[in-house]
Formats: structure tokens, C-alpha cells, sequence
């Protein structure tokens, strides 16, 4: 649905020259993001607004997505399965806190809050393919996080004393926080080293072999007469060449299957 959507748009974008061609993909993603992100905050506060919790809704917001944004977890596979999961963990948590008001209930979210922070200082941030992160950005993301966690925990406090709704909110989506990313390090580990760079892979370079393949036979081809170095001033040419072909022959489509990539794109 989402993706369908952001296709769409951009294909009308793209047709009435207000972007390139070859900046497709790249803007049919990111205005998928923006309609699943745009969807689930509506959706979230339709939910607070029919069971009279806005302020759930603004812990949502303050706590959880920035925390969520730099920690990283699990991440479903299609727009529409984590537009679901999340409306159904967000309308869960707004109900769980009608339930904060029990003595033993405050107990049990105090202790868990305190296991989630611990979590997420072990295992933050999680890198998977969807959360691509570089060893610098892993070190600076590590260091915010740790600074994200203390005004978290001094806020509690002050919202304790002024805001108990506020505060039991946010403690809740601390926890889910912890709980998303438990389920992210499941997920690694489950699908083991090899499958996770096979996910790399396919998420970041989906046709790497198959434009070798092509730069190793015009090598040969062109090696005879020529200098190394002419050959690679000539293959960089025509590899701009088969890109833009490539790109029109694909014709918007997005591929499944590896093995479709050499019925898409020239020989």
C-alpha cells in the first residue's frame, strides 16, 4: 500500500520533470518513509484521542521515537506489517496505563524500567540493514543515547512530582524501546552472520555482481590495443552509459529475484 503510494507519486514527479529519473528509487523510498511515519502518528493519536490519553500521545512522541530513531530494533519487513504492529503496541501500551495506577503494577513497571535501561545501555544501537551504521556513528549514537537515558531518568523524577501520567508514560515507552531492541538482537542472531550480509547485500547492492561481470568482459575485450588506465577511463563512460539505460529498460519495476536482474537491465 505504502510502497504502491510512494511509486505512484513519484512516478508523476518524475514524469512531470520535477525530478530525475535516476533519482527514482531513492525519492520512492523516502516518501514511503514519510507516508508510513505521517500514517502511524495519525493513527496514534486517533487512539489517544478515543480513550482520552494525549498525554501518552506526547510521550510517544518525546520519548519514544527519538530514543527508538537512535537505539534501533526490530524492523518488519513490509510498511504495512509495521504500520499495524505499531497502532497495536501503541493502543496496548494506552490501555496498560489505566492499569499503572495498581500498587503492584507500579512495582513491576519499575522494576522492568529499570532492566530496559540496562538493555539499552548493553546492546544500543543495533545494526541491521535497515539501521546502516558506520563505527563513528555507532561511537557518537552510543554517547547520545547515554546522555538520552539521563535526562529520561531526571525527568522522571521531575514528572513524578508534577506529572504521574507523564512519567508512567514514559516509563512505558522506555520499555518498549528495550523490548524492540531485544527483538532486533533476536532477529540477528537468528538469521546468523552469513544471512545478515545476504540482507546487506540485497539491500545496498543489488545488481554489485552483475555490473563486475560486465566491467570484467570489457576488460578483456578492450585490453588488447590499450593501456590499463585508458581501459578504466573507458569502462567509467560506459558504465554511465549502462546505468541510464539500465534505469529506463527497468521501467519502474522493482525486482524481486536476483536472478530477474539480467532479464531488466542490457547485456
Amino acid at each position: 500500500m505504502f510502497r504502491k503510494m510512494s511509486e505512484a507519486l513519484t512516478f508523476q514527479l518524475v514524469k512531470n520533470k520535477i525530478l530525475d529519473i535516476e533519482s527514482y528509487e531513492v525519492w520512492a523510498y523516502s516518501i514511503e518513509i514519510i507516508l508510513l511515519n505521517g500514517s502511524i502518528l495519525l493513527g496514534c493519536l486517533l487512539i489517544s484521542l478515543m480513550l482520552g490519553e494525549i498525554t501518552h500521545m506526547l510521550s510517544f512522541v518525546l520519548f519514544f521515537i527519538p530514543l527508538r530513531m537512535l537505539v534501533g530494533g526490530y524492523h518488519c519487513r513490509k510498511s504495512e506489517t509495521c504500520f499495524f504492529c505499531t497502532l497495536l503496541v501503541y493502543g496496548a501500551s494506552t490501555l496498560s496505563i489505566q492499569l499503572y495506577e495498581t500498587e503492584i503494577m507500579e512495582e513491576a513497571i519499575w522494576i522492568l524500567a529499570v532492566i530496559s535501561i540496562l538493555i539499552i545501555l548493553i546492546w544500543s544501537p543495533l545494526v541491521n540493514p535497515n539501521h546502516l551504521l558506520e563505527d563513528y556513528q555507532i561511537r557518537r549514537n552510543k554517547n547520545i543515547i547515554y546522555v538520552m537515558v539521563v535526562i529520561d531518568v531526571a525527568l522522571y523524577g521531575i514528572f513524578c512530582k508534577t506529572n504521574i501520567a507523564m512519567a508512567h508514560s514514559e516509563m512505558m515507552f522506555i520499555i518498549l524501546v528495550a523490548l524492540t531492541l531485544l527483538a532486533g538482537v533476536m532477529k540477528n542472531k537468528r538469521i546468523g552472520k552469513n544471512e545478515f550480509k545476504r540482507e546487506l547485500y540485497k539491500k545496498l547492492l543489488p545488481i554489485q555482481k552483475y555490473v563486475k561481470k560486465l566491467e570484467n568482459d570489457f576488460i578483456k575485450q578492450n585490453l588488447k590495443n590499450k593501456t590499463d588506465e585508458q581501459v578504466k577511463n573507458e569502462w567509467t563512460e560506459e558504465l554511465e552509459k549502462i546505468k541510464a539505460k539500465a534505469v529506463k529498460n527497468q521501467n519502474f519495476q522493482e525486482l524481486q529475484h536476483d536472478e530477474k536482474i539480467d532479464s531488466k537491465f542490457i547485456k
